[in-house]
């Protein structure tokens, strides 16, 4: 009685393998970046700090383009200072110190445009 055994070529397995797992990787990536940009902005927005500021919260996933198995992620405000100083309930005063003027839609709109002024 003959047995024999074939060993497959294991790497030759495993390439498409490690291709289909960095796609995943990078796909997860950038889906998690998004949806926590996302969930920063609401948040922004909730605390009633405005769209505009919400939408100084920026992300990049790395690698920019293509997969990768060690793809990674960075999440970033342009306005960090202002998110910082909101985060920490730093006291906003003026340059010197007498009166800081906040608008409120209380105080009412007042525009003057200077072709009315002029006519």
């Amino acid at each position: 009685m003959k047995f024999s055994a074939q060993v497959p070529d294991v790497p030759a397995l495993l390439s498409g393998t490690e291709v289909q797992v960095a796609k995943s990787v990078t796909a997860g990536m950038r889906d998690v970046t998004g949806g926590l940009k996302q969930d920063l902005r609401a948040d922004v927005v909730a605390a009633g700090l405005g769209q505009r500021l919400a939408n100084t919260w920026r992300g990049l996933t790395f690698p920019k383009t293509g997969e990768s198995i060690e793809a990674s992620a960075y999440l970033y405000s342009n306005a960090a200072k202002l998110i910082d100083a909101f985060d920490r309930g730093v006291t906003i005063t003026a340059k010197n110190g007498k009166f800081l003027a906040i608008p409120t839609p209380d105080a009412g709109v007042r525009q003057v445009s200077k072709r009315r002024a002029k006519g």
